[in-house]
């Protein structure tokens, strides 16, 4: 039964890539290959405020902790979460000065690391910000901030495992998550579409979870691919920079966390109908329009901002 259900998945997989992904063909889509470059590209940062968004369950997580290793960041987890879903967000939330200002700000993460409080304080930091996954629905915002130095770091996460993760904590008995996979792929294919028109405003990056994924197999593989997001978001990547102890951290809960990518995999967790409803319905061609502007690299730019005037 589980063997002719992974057939036709496979089956109906192929043909979907035929008609719809003529363009690419990437193998990176299923199985990012081993030897992806994390070489990171000449995008000068010359601002403070860094701000990562991307898709549920996509790696914005594991990605704001691993750029929270380096000494000179601090991207806070979703702390202004209620502003941002309330479309109250505004650069001013993230003054300095104003973290420890839960009440006025509705802060929805009140605990912030007071090792991370301490480099604030110490004016230490050259990349501030959060990490809200949803941002990109957030358009007040991107106007607001538009013409001002921002960055912004986009996880992307192949429509499958994203897919899986949502299912997987639908079905947990003590998460009150209450979105489907037909949720997960609407937002999967609104972020896919939403994180093009932002390029063509505000300086983005994107972070290829999968393909740095590969890379997780053992701890010092894991900072090589650390070191090259520190270099593209404009950070030092030498190992005095880097809190070692807290990375090894991250790492320990990254690893075997993150299966590699195969739809056989999806095939035995989800029902035909719910796989061809993601096959069907993902923008797999804007997802592998992203893909290859990285060119084999696990950080990269999807363009420079639009000058203005």
């Amino acid at each position: 039964m589980v063997a002719m259900l992974q057939v036709n998945v496979s089956e109906l997989v192929a043909a979907s890539w035929d008609s719809r992904l003529d363009r690419g063909k990437r193998s990176v889509l299923f199985s990012p290959p081993p030897s992806t470059s994390i070489m990171s590209s000449s995008f000068p940062i010359p601002n403070a405020n860094l701000f990562i968004f991307g898709c549920p369950r996509s790696g914005t997580t594991l990605l704001a902790e691993l750029i929270n290793a380096h000494r000179q960041a601090l991207v806070l987890i979703e702390r202004h979460g209620i502003l941002n879903s309330t479309k109250q967000l505004n650069l001013a939330s993230y003054q300095p000065a104003c973290v420890g200002d839960f009440e006025a700000l509705k802060c929805e993460h009140q605990l912030v690391n007071s090792d991370l409080l301490n480099r604030l304080q110490a004016q230490s930091i050259l990349r501030y910000g959060d990490k809200l996954p949803k941002l990109y629905e957030h358009q007040a915002f991107f106007d607001q901030v538009k013409g001002i130095d921002v960055t912004f770091v986009a996880t992307l996460r192949n429509v499958f495992d994203v897919c899986l993760s949502y299912l997987a904590r639908l079905q947990s008995t003590n998460d009150p998550w209450s979105y489907s996979i037909q949720d997960g792929v609407r937002d999967w294919n609104t972020y896919i579409s939403r994180v093009r028109q932002i390029a063509k405003d505000h300086r983005v990056l994107v972070f290829d979870y999968d393909a740095a994924s590969s890379g997780f197999s053992e701890f010092n593989a894991f900072v090589t691919v650390c070191k090259g997001v520190y270099e593209s978001i404009g950070l030092a990547s030498a190992d005095d920079c880097i809190d070692m102890e807290s990375l090894q951290g991250v790492y320990t809960r990254a690893h075997g966390s993150l299966p590699s990518v195969n739809p056989e995999r999806a095939a035995r967790r989800l029902s035909p109908e719910q796989m061809r409803a993601i096959v069907l319905q993902a923008d797999f061609t804007g997802y592998v329009e992203l893909l290859q502007m990285g060119e084999e690299r696990i950080c990269y730019p999807i363009q420079p901002p639009v000058a203005a005037g």
